[in-house]
C-alpha cells in the first residue's frame, strides 16, 4: 500500500530527529553545552554561622570566575544533615545540586535503625578538608590541660558531659577510649547550639572545628587538644600556644573529611569537571586567604582519591560511632 502524504511527513520528521542527535553526538566539545550550563545550588545542612555554612559561602566569593557559574548557598537544616541529602537526591542527577556533607549525616544514617536511604547514596566530588575538631573546656575550669582532664574524667566516670556535632564527638571518643575514660557524649545538630550550651556552662567540653576556638578566643574557651593528625593552622597555634596534639599523648587520631557529593545517577564526566572545577577553587589565592582568616585551610582530594576512601571511611565509621550512642 502506497504511503500517505501524513505519513510520510512523519517518516521525514523521524529522519531529521535521527540526523541532529547523530550530528550532536559528533560535534567536538567545544562545540557542546559545557558544566555547568547554570547557576550550582549548594546544600548546606548546617545552621547560618556554622563551619560548614562558613566553607560554602566563602566559595560562592570565587565561584563564578573560576566554576564558571554562580553558587547559589541554601542551608536546610534537620535530621542531623540528612534532609538535606534527601534533597539533593530528590534533584535531578546533573551535576548542578551540590550537598556539603560531614561525617555527621553519614553517622546519623549509620545508627538510624531504619535510615531513610543508605550512605551510599551519593557520588563524591572531594574531599574539601580532613576536619579534626579541638577539645576545650572553659577558662577558669578546675582541669587546665589534657591530664587534668583525664584525672578529672577518671574520677567521675560518665560524670563530665563532652559536647559537639556527631562527626566532632566521634573523633573525641576516639581519644577518651583510647585514653580509658568515661564520658558522657551529648550530639547536637550543629556547632552554635553546643557553643551556646559550653558557653552557658552545660558542657564540660565542647569538641568543635578549630574556627570555633578562634571565634571564641582565650576570653571564652582554653582548647586542650587538637584531634587531628596534621600541625594546627599557624593561626590556631598562635593564639594558643599550650595546644596539644592527639601523638603528643600517644594517642591515635581520628581525623574525618569535609565532603562534596551529587546525586549517585550523575554521569562519570560531570562528577570529574566539578571536581576539577572545585579543585581550582579551594586554590584560588582569595579562597584560601578568606579561610585562613577563619583558621581553616583547605586540603582538596579530587574525586577518583575521594571516592575509595569515601568507601573505607564507612566500614570504619559504624564502630568509632558505637562509643557516643
Amino acid at each position: 500500500m502506497p504511503e500517505t502524504p501524513k505519513a510520510v511527513r512523519r517518516g521525514w520528521r523521524c529522519l531529521l530527529l535521527a540526523l541532529a542527535a547523530l550530528a550532536a553526538a559528533t560535534l567536538p566539545p567545544a562545540a557542546r553545552a559545557e558544566y555547568p550550563e547554570r547557576e550550582l545550588t549548594w546544600l548546606v545542612p548546617y545552621a547560618a554561622g556554622s563551619g560548614s555554612d562558613r566553607w560554602a559561602r566563602i566559595l560562592s566569593v570565587a565561584a563564578i570566575d573560576v566554576v564558571g557559574q554562580p553558587i547559589h548557598v541554601r542551608i536546610v537544616t534537620g535530621a542531623a544533615g540528612v534532609r538535606a541529602w534527601g534533597e539533593m537526591l530528590a534533584a535531578p542527577p546533573d551535576g548542578h545540586t551540590v550537598y556539603q556533607g560531614t561525617a555527621t549525616p553519614v553517622l546519623a544514617l549509620l545508627l538510624d535503625a531504619r535510615p531513610p536511604f543508605p550512605p551510599t547514596r551519593v557520588k563524591v566530588v572531594g574531599f574539601l578538608t580532613a576536619a579534626a575538631p579541638v577539645l576545650m573546656v572553659r577558662p577558669g575550669a578546675e582541669w587546665r590541660d589534657w591530664r587534668g582532664l583525664l584525672e578529672a574524667a577518671g574520677a567521675r566516670p560518665g560524670g563530665l558531659r563532652v559536647g559537639g556535632t556527631l562527626s566532632d564527638l566521634v573523633p573525641a571518643a576516639h581519644l577518651f577510649g583510647q585514653a580509658e575514660v568515661r564520658m558522657a557524649y551529648a550530639p547536637y545538630p550543629d556547632t552554635p547550639d553546643a557553643t551556646a550550651d559550653f558557653l552557658a556552662g552545660k558542657l564540660a567540653v565542647l569538641a568543635a572545628p578549630p574556627e570555633v576556638a578562634l571565634s571564641l578566643g582565650a576570653r571564652r574557651a582554653t582548647p586542650l587538644l587538637s584531634a587531628g593528625d596534621a600541625a594546627p593552622d599557624p593561626a590556631l597555634r598562635a593564639a594558643f600556644p599550650r595546644l596539644g596534639l592527639a601523638r603528643d599523648f600517644a594517642l591515635e587520631p581520628l581525623a574525618l573529611p569535609r565532603w562534596v557529593g551529587v546525586h549517585p545517577d550523575t554521569p562519570d564526566e560531570t562528577v570529574q569537571a566539578l571536581s576539577d572545577r572545585l579543585g581550582a577553587l579551594v586554590g584560588e589565592p582569595s579562597v584560601k586567604a578568606l579561610l585562613a582568616r577563619t583558621g581553616a585551610e583547605a586540603r582538596w582530594v579530587p574525586a577518583a582519591e575521594a571516592q575509595p576512601r569515601y568507601a573505607a571511611l564507612l566500614e570504619s565509621f559504624a564502630a568509632a560511632a558505637a562509643r557516643v550512642r
